[in-house]
């Protein structure tokens, strides 16, 4: 198997593009797409999951000093809110390299494969918690709680 990858930091949207932008190289077999193999595009797959989760954690971090400054500094709370929408985007991110990982498993069983599913899966458990654990609300037994009595 063949995968054709872009040998240059251009944003295509296909093959055509490619072609039409007028980089199609006649003299390399593979027209100056760099070739990768399938254990490669796994290994990546699982590396862009992983810089997904850095800034995952970045973006808690965030969220979470700007909910700690709440009521003390103007913007606080939108500003937690745009890192919590960032956060999700990155776990999202994790979700789908995940599946699509799972996808090429179910298709192309090999040790690589098996290596990269696993410690997706693993970073995905462990992003997802961390991410209820930061979104979780008060529940309204311990809300009644806290209040000052009538």
């Amino acid at each position: 198997m063949v995968l054709l990858t872009p040998a240059i930091d251009v944003d295509k949207g296909a093959v055509t593009d490619h072609v039409n932008a007028g980089l199609w190289d006649r003299a390399d077999p593979f027209g100056a797409f760099t070739v990768i193999s399938p254990a490669e595009l796994r290994s990546m797959a699982a590396a862009r999951a992983r810089y997904a989760a850095e800034r995952f954690g970045t973006a808690l971090q965030e969220a979470r000093a700007h909910h700690d400054r709440r009521g003390l500094v103007p913007g606080s709370a939108g500003n937690e809110a745009r890192w919590r929408a960032e956060a999700a985007t990155q776990l999202r991110a994790v979700h789908d390299t995940h599946d699509e990982l799972q996808r090429h498993s179910n298709q192309h069983r090999s040790p690589v494969t098996y290596s990269a599913v696993h410690t997706v899966e693993s970073l995905l458990q462990r992003l997802t918690a961390d991410y209820r654990r930061t979104n979780r609300r008060p529940s309204a037994q311990n809300a009644d709680r806290f209040k000052e009595p009538a």
